[in-house]
């Protein structure tokens, strides 16, 4: 009986595992794609002044596909803006200042999404504070 208890338990572990091993995967993937999108998102308000530069921003992906499983997101131009300006740049500052902010929090609750896993794998492992 213990030993039946003990395979079904090992099973049940090596199943959640494999799935926090995914999430986890899922999450990185989500932060590295996020830094990509604030680095250029700067790039843009850095050139918001230049003659004829066109704003860009990270091609959208869906999370958990093969093609979100990249080391370096594409970088397209923004299509659409609020304004050009008479020299041919149409950086929208406030839009930019807002894609930031829409940024900065989506990478704030995927970090806290990654907190929380890891304190319930501690738990799950018996180290209360997730191992710290």
């Amino acid at each position: 009986m213990l030993i039946r208890l003990m395979v079904a338990v090992s099973f049940i572990l090596a199943a959640h595992s494999a799935v926090a091993v995914q999430l986890d995967e899922a999450m990185k993937q989500k932060l590295r794609y996020l830094s990509q999108r604030q680095a250029v998102l700067a790039e843009n308000i850095a050139n918001a002044n230049t003659p004829g530069y066109k704003a860009k921003d990270l091609e959208p992906i869906e999370f958990g596909t093969p093609y979100a499983n990249k080391k370096k997101y594409k970088v397209i131009e923004q299509r659409t803006t609020y304004e050009t300006k008479p020299d041919g740049n149409n950086v929208s500052l406030e839009e930019q200042m807002m894609k930031m902010s829409q940024n900065s929090i989506e990478h704030n609750a995927t970090l806290g999404m990654v907190r929380k896993m890891k304190d319930l794998m501690g738990l799950a492992l018996g180290t209360p504070s997730g191992g710290q």
